[in-house]
């Protein structure tokens, strides 16, 4: 026990890249739902809803880079990848559950949201005589 070295803890890190995550992705997630469902049905509102998620998970990936780099500077360590990894993870899993928690806040807002959303897609592929 004596030869063990004290870590610093990583968790204010995680949290604090976390929730900057979940909201940048919540907002921007909303902002193309949004836009999507105020416009008319055409293929251009299928591919941009298609980019959604893969625009909030490469917004999301930053979360662990936020994370780790928070934690390296704010003790001036350097730490094997697997805790840099960890902290990722664990930076991922909050801010789903943060984001998740958000959306299901903003569904009390604005109820109608998906609804005009689904109507929307379902317009489009309806438009669409190749689908």
């Amino acid at each position: 026990m004596e030869n063990e070295e004290m870590k610093p803890n990583y968790w204010p890190s995680v949290i604090q890249a976390a929730i900057i995550v979940a909201v940048v992705t919540t907002v921007v997630g909303l902002g193309l739902v949004y836009y999507v469902a105020g416009s008319e049905p055409s293929m251009g509102v299928m591919m941009i809803s298609g980019l959604t998620i893969p625009i909030t998970c490469l917004i999301g990936l930053i979360g662990g880079i936020l994370a780790t780099r928070s934690y390296a500077k704010a003790f001036d360590i350097t730490f094997p990848i697997g805790t840099g990894a960890q902290i990722g993870l664990f930076t991922g899993i909050i801010a789903a559950v943060v984001g998740g928690i958000i959306g299901q806040i903003w569904n009390l807002v604005d109820p109608t949201l998906m609804e005009r959303f689904a109507d929307t897609m379902i317009g489009a592929f309806e438009m669409n005589d190749q689908i």
